[in-house]
């Protein structure tokens, strides 16, 4: 028998909207000015005009027009060199547009979305109490589309993000639920010296034993069975054949025995301490608990010989030297034989230094140096007291005094005993099921209702939680154990699409609980919390006074999260992880140089949120962020007597701090900083047309249409051209790149003063152009006439033009938070806030407000 299946899909009205036809007046406009280039046939740009109706319900068609419509005001259509239309005439056809698309538009509409890589491990931190839980390795990265990796175009579930959430799910489980431990057959392993690992010249082996001879950091002063692993955390009996060699007469020497991870997090545990005194080996066993993964680690913790302490270090070198004139002498012949021949080192580190010394010292046994020069080694060998006490210690593996390793036993385990991580596991547990399951009381159904609620983001439904209860208790009716079916309840939950996605629900405008979820993710990259959860039980959260106070009270928590995360995508800040600039540019380039220059941008959005300012403080602020090393090598500011730095330390990590600026000047703003600079460039060179198009999509917010199909890859005429403005302009004779190239190009060398790092410049490398240094060409015309110098020019325009870069934030916002492109109807929605937020004289913080209470946010 052949079944059929319906699936009946609810489409909302402007999708099946009936075809409709082209008003005369518009038509004859279209057919006068456009379909030489633009009919079925020949299709300038991909474009095709030539049709009697159109299909509003389609969405395509709507971004098709809505394309149509940019282009005519914008005036690139018809071309320049074409007959131009009547100002009444452009304007009767932009009217007709403007009528159709705001009657077909629709707000709202975005797909369902998952939750993008960021906000998964967010929610599951929320929901976990798992300290320290991150997602496994290779977990899939997200696309992004519109520069958003929150949009849903781009959050697609792939084959390797099915396989990734199933691992992080049996991981989280796995955690909560472990399964029983079993005690392994108890063994023995025999480690000889050949398996003692050394660090550096922590120990050397000598006469069939591993000697320690110096005490200090355990890098530099241990050694570790480097064969050994405790399989599991367990008791465990060790037995050390233990020596020692020419023991200080006044202390007997003591071995500390350690626990020490062979991976991951190094955390030493001492297990105990031991006495040495006999010159022959003698055995030592002792019982210790060891955790799985760790292994043993000794050290000779009395040696007179610490190098690692400066003070001490001194005076134990003058001791030696004082009371071994013919070693002083032959390290100082040493040093001079390598000053003669320009090397920076006359006694080599380690143990073929100490030899080189032994040598040199047989040759003049008798040798002895003035009382100035060996004070003057004895200084210069402490001065160099790790590499020069490396070498030293090397007389002391061989004469003692020093300890002997010349065996080590480890048998067990015997018991199994609790380790830090499963401690913490059964807290996390403990905590995870909380009052509703233990050995008294069993309440499945006051579990799942609550656990649910918090993993869904919403209160779960009698079927959900009686769903789940049921996995629990099939598991148990199979003969596993209650824990068992909590173990399949949580894996399943997690790769729930009630979990795994956002917003999915049916209706037109988002639900109280939806609306929680967008705005906390959107400000919060997490989910909701109790607070923002209560105002969407009770139905409060969408009333624009508890709306705007959730925004502030969010904001107020979560400030740098939402400033870090939004930037990083909106400016391309993420960029600054991959790319490396070239050393000739910044040789300290390091990632706490790079930490510098994303956290100027993220404090400079915390200020202007925080303090309400309007939104032309990014375009020309009066004041910027920067620490010694960033305003001395990329600002300059040594040479600005408004702002007072101290010369920077390389060697540490240095502070930001703010500083105030005068205003109109290249300093200051996003337009000017080394971090905006360095992802719009490459790290190596600049590209105007690039940086040009980055600022038109992500300042100006006019993102010049992406070329077409139909046109080849440029390879102009550069007869003659001699300047990187030169060969640039080459290829504007050809009229398919020019009319966007008018647009881009002046943006784009505006910043040429700025290099690939961000540092101000006025003249190119010799490398570009020739064997000359070239002149920095910045100038530029806007296409409305608006004659441009330098950087400064385009931030006092954006400046007196405030409406610019505010519609563009508010659109970047509004995509990030959303998660889809604004269609034309939104766009214009979109402006008018921005025009009351401007008008109004009102800051950033009261736009952000505004944006969240609007019908484009509110609805799905």
């Amino acid at each position: 028998m052949r079944v059929s299946i319906l699936f009946i899909v609810a489409l909302p009205w402007f999708a099946i909207a009936q075809p409709t036809a082209i008003p005369d007046g518009p038509l004859d406009l279209l057919y006068t000015y456009c379909f030489d280039c633009h009919d079925e046939t020949t299709t300038e740009a991909g474009l095709n005009l030539d049709v009697l109706e159109i299909d509003w319900g389609d969405a395509h068609a709507r971004e098709h027009w809505t394309d149509i419509y940019t282009r005519i005001v914008r005036e690139k259509m018809p071309p320049k060199d074409k007959d131009q239309p009547t100002p009444e005439e452009r304007q009767q056809l932009l009217a007709w547009l403007d009528k159709e698309l705001m009657a077909h538009s629709p707000v709202g509409g975005v797909p369902m979305r998952r939750l993008n890589r960021r906000e998964y491990r967010n929610s599951l931190k929320s929901v976990f109490p798992i300290i320290g839980f991150e997602l496994p390795p290779g977990f899939p990265a997200d696309n992004e589309s519109h520069g958003f990796d929150t949009v849903s175009d781009a959050l697609v579930i792939s084959a390797s993000h099915l396989e990734a959430y199933r691992e992080t799910a049996t991981d989280v489980a796995d955690y909560l639920f472990p399964q029983p431990r079993v005690l392994p057959a108890t063994q023995k392993v025999e480690v000889g010296v050949d398996d003692i690992s050394i660090s550096y010249s922590s120990g050397a082996k000598i006469d069939g034993a591993m000697r320690l001879a110096s005490s200090g950091i355990m890098v530099r002063n241990a050694v570790w069975l480097s064969k050994f692993e405790a399989p599991v955390s367990g008791t465990y009996r060790v037995t050390m054949d233990l020596s020692a060699m020419n023991p200080p007469p006044s202390e007997t020497p003591v071995l500390h025995l350690e626990a020490n991870a062979l991976s991951g997090k190094k955390t030493t545990r001492t297990l105990g301490a031991f006495e040495v005194a006999s010159a022959q080996p003698e055995g030592v066993a002792v019982d210790v608990e060891l955790y799985r993964g760790e292994t043993l680690v000794f050290t000779y913790k009395n040696a007179p010989l610490n190098y690692g302490n400066k003070e001490t270090y001194y005076e134990f070198i003058h001791t030696l030297l004082s009371g071994e004139p013919a070693l002083a002498a032959a390290w100082q012949r040493l040093d001079d034989q390598a000053k003669a021949i320009g090397a920076t080192r006359g006694v080599p580190r380690g143990g073929g230094g100490w030899i080189r010394l032994k040598e040199e010292r047989a040759k003049q046994p008798d040798a002895v140096l003035p009382i100035k020069k060996l004070e003057a080694l004895v200084k210069k060998i402490a001065g160099n007291s790790v590499s020069s006490g490396e070498t030293i210690v090397y007389k002391y593996f061989e004469e003692g005094p020093n300890i002997g390793i010349h065996g080590v036993t480890v048998e067990g385990p015997f018991e199994l005993v609790d380790d830090p991580t499963t401690i913490a596991q059964s807290k996390a547990k403990q905590r995870f099921i909380g009052d509703f399951i233990n050995d008294e009381v069993v309440d499945l159904e006051g579990f799942f209702n609550t656990y649910l609620a918090k993993l869904f983001r919403r209160p779960a439904t009698w079927s959900e939680v009686q769903a789940y209860v049921a996995i629990v208790r099939k598991e148990q009716a199979a003969g596993y154990t209650m824990e068992d079916g909590l173990h399949l309840a949580v894996r399943t939950s997690l790769l729930s699409s009630s979990f795994l996605y956002k917003e999915s629900g049916s209706e037109t405008v988002l639900s109280a609980y939806e609306l929680a979820s967008r705005l906390s993710y959107f400000l919060t990259s997490g989910p909701p919390d109790y607070p923002l959860l209560s105002q969407a039980r009770v139905g409060a959260i969408a009333e624009p006074t508890v709306l705007v106070a959730e925004v502030k009270r969010l904001l107020k928590a979560h400030n740098k999260t939402f400033a870090t995360d939004f930037t990083s995508l909106w400016l391309d800040v993420h960029l600054l992880d991959t790319i490396v600039p070239d050393s000739k540019l910044l040789s300290n380039y390091n990632k706490s140089y790079r930490q510098s220059l994303k956290d100027e941008v993220v404090l400079t959005f915390q200020e202007i949120l925080k303090k309400n300012q309007p939104v032309s403080q990014f375009i020309d602020p009066d004041f910027l962020y920067t620490n010694p090393t960033v305003g001395w090598e990329l600002y300059e500011l040594k040479q600005h007597s408004a702002v007072k730095l101290i010369r920077p330390n390389r060697r540490k990590q240095e502070k930001l701090t703010r500083h105030e600026i005068p205003r109109g000047t290249r300093h200051g703003g996003l337009l000017g900083m080394p971090a905006v600079m360095l992802a719009t460039a490459n790290g190596v060179d600049t590209q105007p047309v690039l940086r040009g198009v980055w600022m038109l999509e992500n300042i100006i917010g006019r993102p010049p249409p992406a070329p077409p199909n139909s046109v080849p890859a440029l390879s102009p005429d550069l007869t003659g051209a001699t300047t990187l403005k030169e060969r640039l302009a080459a290829h504007m004779a050809d009229k398919s790149c020019a009319s966007c190239h008018e647009d881009i190009d002046p943006i784009g060398f505006v910043f040429e003063n700025f290099d690939a790092v961000g540092r101000w410049r006025t003249e190119y490398p010799p490398s570009v152009g020739g064997a000359e240094p070239l002149p920095v060409d910045a100038t530029g015309v806007l296409p409305e006439g608006t004659k441009l110098n330098d950087v400064s020019d385009l931030k006092r325009w954006l400046v007196e033009h405030p409406e610019h870069f505010a519609n563009c934030l508010a659109e970047k916002l509004m995509i990030y938070g959303t998660g889809r492109e604004l269609n034309y109807r939104e766009k214009k929605m979109l402006k008018e806030i921005v025009s009351e937020n401007l008008t109004s004289e009102l800051g950033f913080a009261d736009l952000l407000g505004a944006l969240v209470q609007s019908e484009i946010f509110l609805k799905r």
